[in-house]
């Protein structure tokens, strides 16, 4: 069985970072990171609105260990 931990990192203007672990049992098998941007539908970055940020930032809870 792998358990999946996952947690938002950072939050930005347009951007956001998530940070995963993955475990077996008491074994770290893998970490990862990724980047989220906010775009329109050109494609171009667009700010994340302040009502959902602010929501998002409330749930920075960091490194879930």
């Amino acid at each position: 069985r792998l358990d999946v931990a996952v947690w938002l990192a950072w939050i930005r203007g347009a951007s956001l970072g998530m940070e995963y672990e993955i475990h077996r049992g008491d074994e770290l098998v893998a970490t990862a990171r990724t980047v989220h941007a906010m775009v329109d539908l050109e494609g171009r970055p667009r700010r994340i609105p302040a009502e959902r940020r602010a929501a998002l930032a409330r749930s920075l809870a960091g490194d879930p260990r």
